[in-house]
């Protein structure tokens, strides 16, 4: 993967920012800000020293659901799943590539991300799916 886009800390992720970065996924994103902020889902960006970049975190209320990775051209969304979720992400709506690339993980660490690959607005369902899966669980 390549290197993180938005790495000015001092250069917040404005609308105008964003469409420089994504190109031609900047609709996709819009779409998607719209349709969550419709579902009480809110992106809120952060500068995070540790990766020196810009990223957008995923808000239901107080609760984290997920992570926005801006790159140059597309974005991630990143939901983090434990053990336990095996059975409900086998048994969920995401598309079968993102549950089989995470049923194939071994755990060595608590959570494991699944991550989908933002170039274009019908890629948004998928994300959709995504994060109603990670509401579902505790």
């Amino acid at each position: 993967m390549e290197p993180l886009a938005l790495t000015d800390k001092h250069l917040d992720p404005t609308p105008k920012v964003l469409q420089t970065a994504l190109q031609d996924s900047f609709s996709a994103y819009m779409q998607l800000e719209a349709e969550l902020k419709e579902n009480g889902i809110v992106i809120e960006w952060r500068y995070y020293n540790d990766g020196k970049a810009w990223l957008g975190k995923l808000l239901n209320k107080k609760n984290n659901l997920g992570w926005l990775h801006a790159y140059s051209g597309y974005f991630t969304v990143r939901c983090f799943f434990m053990e336990k979720h095996r059975e409900a992400v086998a048994q969920s709506e995401i598309p079968a590539q993102y549950k089989e690339a995470f049923l194939q993980e071994t755990f060595d660490t608590k959570l494991k991300p699944i991550f989908i690959t933002v170039h274009s607005t019908e890629q948004t369902t998928d994300v959709h799916k995504l994060i109603n899966l990670k509401r579902q669980l505790k």
